[in-house]
């Protein structure tokens, strides 16, 4: 469709009129299936592409001011999140959920549905692929979409699902931004929600086999550091004994040097 700036925008063909304008991010996200849920449901609107950044500034401040406004977004996310913190009410439309036909990324096919699920993929470093624990952790590791409507716990994140995630990470950004959020910002939350999970019932240690270390060298075990010290100590007296005392029989005694000094002064 025809461009505006860093805009781009697409309408069905034949589209006459005014038509209903979707805000969406980019058209290299979701590649085809805006345009086939258009045709195959018969629904008559245009997409506006604007940019992850712009489309998450415009579409915050169309419907922060109760503006009628249709949009493209994923669930969960930041941005969603962002508009619950906010308390800004939207309304989900639903789409089939069967027979939806076939997907094709250039948008030619006859796809109706909804958008299907995705799982999110963990991924690690080579450094963490080759560290049987880390390795064993991660293969054990998940986490719920949300929290459990049954749950009631205080701490927001204890418990915690992606939703509660987001929702503590929207709310470290100032009121109304809708900028991306900083390492440091993720690193915190991410931080918050292991200190909070540490001890609320699941037992990570039990997923893996303990490394093998020496009990001197545990730092877990009961009895650290007095193992540390003692094999300190032991080490100093088997140096004293093996290399320091052969060496003193070659030395002289004070009883030795001042006989030597007696006789030399005489």
């Amino acid at each position: 469709g025809p461009s505006n700036g860093s805009e781009i925008r697409w309408c069905p063909s034949k589209a006459d009129g005014v038509l209903p304008t979707v805000l969406a991010a980019h058209p290299a996200m979701d590649q085809g299936f805006n345009e086939e849920i258009a045709h195959s449901n018969g629904i008559r609107f245009a997409l506006r592409y604007l940019g992850i950044e712009a489309f998450a500034s415009a579409a915050f401040e169309t419907l922060a001011s109760g503006s009628p406004q249709l949009l493209h977004a994923w669930r969960p996310s930041m941005f969603l999140s962002r508009l619950h913190t906010r308390g800004v009410a939207i309304a989900r439309v639903m789409l089939p959920s069967e027979d939806c036909g076939d997907h094709r990324s250039d948008g030619t096919g006859d796809w109706s549905c909804d958008f299907p699920l995705q799982s999110l993929g963990k991924f690690v470093s080579a450094d963490v692929a080759e560290d049987p624990v880390v390795k064993a952790f991660f293969q054990h590791f998940s986490i719920p979409e949300k929290r459990l409507a049954s749950d009631t716990r205080s701490d927001a994140l204890e418990g915690g699902g992606i939703a509660e995630l987001l929702a503590a990470l929207s709310a470290l950004a100032p009121e109304g931004a809708t900028r991306r959020a900083t390492a440091d910002e993720v690193f915190d939350t991410a931080c918050a929600w292991v200190l909070a999970n540490e001890d609320s019932g699941v037992k990570w240690s039990a997923w893996i086999e303990p490394r093998r270390v020496p009990v001197f060298a545990d730092t877990l075990h009961w009895s650290y550091p007095y193992p540390a010290l003692a094999a300190l100590l032991l080490v100093a007296v088997l140096y004293i004994v093996l290399l320091e005392s052969p060496w003193l029989g070659t030395t002289l005694t004070p009883s030795s040097i001042k006989r030597i000094m007696a006789r030399n002064s005489t």
